[in-house]
């Protein structure tokens, strides 16, 4: 069997489509070949950290009879073959591979990978940043989740500010001074699980 006839059929389609581009179609049909190959390569090493931290017997069999687990097993695969950041497979494997072996984490997991998902480089790159404002700010404060930054803002918040929030990353709450506004932030309690994820530490994790 060729290369081209081991492609999904909507692939060669739309590698076929790309081509017709006037001058630059072959090279585009190239590049986009590639990053499909790409993608194919890191959707396998997501599902082989899976593999490896559970018995490949009992994965199997878990993904049989558990729908919610295949699902979350499917949306980890598909996410981790579109991200380029190694940390954010591990991460979502990881979460797929407590589900496996505690049914009680599937939640959990579901959380971890929707917000991974939607959270790229510059929104956790935020988050970072606020946690470590946050804790310098008040570091004997024994609830991490409860430290909080101070800023006067006009009320608005960035689409980055948004997305983190959206996903229950950060908190804030807004005081009316004159004059304006003075809004407190904090990384909740899954925030700081998140980036634990991503750093290889799973011991904060909800």
């Amino acid at each position: 069997m060729g290369h081209e006839e081991g492609r999904p059929r909507d692939e060669t389609a739309l590698k076929a489509a790309l081509s017709l581009v006037p001058f630059v179609g072959g090279a585009l049909a190239t590049v986009f070949g590639d990053e499909m190959d790409r993608r194919r390569e890191r959707a396998r090493e997501t599902a082989s950290v899976v593999a490896e931290s559970v018995d490949a017997g009992e994965l199997v069999s878990r993904l049989e009879e558990d729908q919610r687990l295949a699902a979350l097993f499917a949306q980890a695969v598909e996410s981790g073959a579109r991200t380029t950041l190694r940390e954010k497979r591990r991460a979502m494997a990881d979460a797929v591979s407590r589900a496996v072996l505690d049914t009680a984490r599937v939640d959990e997991g579901q959380l971890i990978i929707a917000a991974l998902s939607d959270l790229d480089v510059p929104h956790l790159r935020e988050l970072e940043a606020f946690r470590r404002r946050a804790d310098a700010a008040e570091p004997d404060r024994q609830d991490a989740a409860a430290r909080m930054i101070e800023t006067s803002t006009s009320g608005m918040i960035s689409p980055i500010e948004a997305a983190l929030m959206r996903h229950g990353c950060i908190w804030s709450t807004s005081l009316s001074v004159l004059g304006g506004s003075t809004t407190h932030w904090g990384v909740t309690g899954f925030g700081r699980a998140l980036l634990d994820e991503l750093q290889g530490d799973d011991s904060g994790a909800a």
